[in-house]
């Protein structure tokens, strides 16, 4: 059984080259890096507009993509911490590799609810603009959902069970195939959630002149998440071109483009936020305040000074 593994493993992980691994690398920490560093500033801009937000349909959606966010900052901390622990105290490098495995699912699991509410955002959009009749409907049913956001969380988890026990039993080569289905799966809704705006993005155009048009920032978000989403898949034209030139096993495309989106998903949030929302952050650059920043970081009230009542 253990040779059946290795030979299997040695097939799917074949050498890369410098370039290769040069790529890898350059794209792992500077995603880590620019998400460690923006996600303050998304913070700041997603809580300064937090009432004006919870007033539109969108709204439950959008928190919970800051809540994925802000855990995988926490992820992505813990990953820091465990790193510098390890070259610290060498004794103590045994936790990192205890960690690592479940630190690494938290950002797959995470990766994947996002494609299903970046699909289903996009279709739901596509379904009120071009059919405004059944927004009490569509309201139900995002009120349900928003509710049992766990549930797409409990369906990955179960799908990875399922997985584990079939790889378990022997079924190494039906994992594969499941494995390449779903990372197949995953990329059609990704690209599907591009398709769907394009009626809208060329409708919205053509009333750019009214102010509701202009004002729409839920829509904004939508939209650029969108079109970040796709930018970033752009990154797989290379892995995919080595696979075709025969450099790469088919297992070793699928399993590097995974990690890709591990630690491209938070990026993608942060920035098609931030990006939607160039008014406040001209605002922010021109009328900085590091006390306010702070406040509104960690929620913190003014202290509202009362004078005492003079008789």
């Amino acid at each position: 059984m253990e040779t059946n593994d290795t030979e299997i493993f040695s097939e799917a992980l074949p050498d890369l080259t410098d370039w290769f691994q040069n790529s890898y690398f350059a794209v792992f920490t500077s995603s880590i890096l620019m998400s460690v560093v923006l996600f303050p500033l998304y913070a700041y801009v997603f809580k300064m507009n937090r009432k004006h937000d919870q007033e539109t349909l969108l709204f439950p959606a959008v928190n919970h993509f800051y809540q994925m966010t802000r855990n995988t900052y926490f992820i992505y901390l813990s990953f820091i911490c465990f790193f510098c622990l390890t070259f610290t105290h060498k004794h103590k490098g045994q936790y990192f590799n205890l960690a690592f495995p479940f630190l690494l699912y938290g950002l797959y699991t995470i990766a994947h609810v996002f494609s299903l509410l970046t699909f289903l955002l996009a279709l739901q959009r596509l379904v009120l603009y071009f059919s405004p009749a059944t927004e009490k409907y569509v309201i139900k049913v995002q009120k349900q959902m928003s509710k049992r956001f766990w549930i797409l969380y409990a369906i990955c988890i179960i799908k990875d069970l399922v997985f584990v026990m079939a790889t378990y039993k022997g079924y190494q080569k039906s994992f594969q195939i499941t494995c390449l289905i779903f990372f197949i799966i995953f990329n059609m809704l990704s690209l599907l959630s591009a398709l769907l705006h394009i009626p809208i993005y060329l409708s919205v155009k053509k009333l750019s002149y009214l102010a509701s048009a202009k004002s729409n920032t839920p829509q904004r978000f939508i939209i650029w998440q969108t079109a970040t989403v796709v930018i970033f898949k752009c990154t797989y034209i290379p892995t995919f071109l080595a696979f075709l030139l025969g450099e790469l096993s088919l297992l070793y495309l699928v399993l590097f483009s995974l990690s890709i989106d591990f630690f491209t998903t938070p990026l993608i949030v942060e920035l098609s936020y931030i990006g939607c929302n160039k008014r406040n952050m001209k605002t922010f650059f021109t009328a900085f305040s590091f006390r306010k920043f702070i406040r509104v970081l960690f929620d913190m009230k003014p202290k509202v000074s009362v004078e005492p009542q003079r008789f």
